[in-house]
């Protein structure tokens, strides 16, 4: 176990991304927490970057924003004085994913339908806010420790809506 910023205490690596990896946390106000780290790529230019952080810490505070059953809750968005990694400080969801769970075995039909019904009213949520997802697929959907639905995974989330 090591100690990310005085208050947040990080624990075991949950998953690791192109862009980030996220963390099994402890939070003094929260408790158990999942902290996802988004860093500069290898190949990405100073620059590019630099808008992309701006995009990121503007996004997570948007999702902040989004307080929902059926949404990830993030607790909190902050950046690494060490290398400039944005971190987010996010709700931890004890059931895994929504892939995780069709891998064990067949969906049954109310699973299913409480399952899509929970997506539903969480996509409502961010719409209702003006984001869209623009990822959802099964391993986007967490499951808390109840079994309930949450969306996750918003790195294609974007308030940037085009109107025809």
């Amino acid at each position: 176990m090591s100690t990310f910023f005085a208050e947040l205490e990080i624990d075991d690596q949950l998953g690791a991304g192109h862009f980030g990896d996220v963390w099994r946390g402890r939070h003094p106000v929260h408790g158990e927490v999942a902290v996802k780290t988004l860093r500069r790529a290898d190949d990405e230019e100073e620059g590019d970057w630099e808008a992309r952080k701006r995009d990121l810490l503007a996004e997570g505070q948007n999702l902040a924003k989004a307080e929902h059953r059926n949404v990830v809750r993030v607790y909190e968005v902050l950046e690494n004085p060490e290398d400039g990694s944005i971190i987010l400080v996010m709700e931890y969801c004890g059931g895994g994913s929504l892939e995780g769970r069709v891998q064990d075995g067949p969906l049954g039909l109310l699973e299913i339908r409480d399952r899509m019904t929970e997506v539903a009213s969480g996509l409502r949520a961010l719409h209702h806010r003006e984001m869209l997802h623009r990822d959802i697929k099964p391993p986007n959907v967490l499951l808390d420790a109840a079994g309930r639905a949450k969306i996750g995974d918003f790195g294609l989330v974007t308030d940037d809506l085009v109107y025809g």
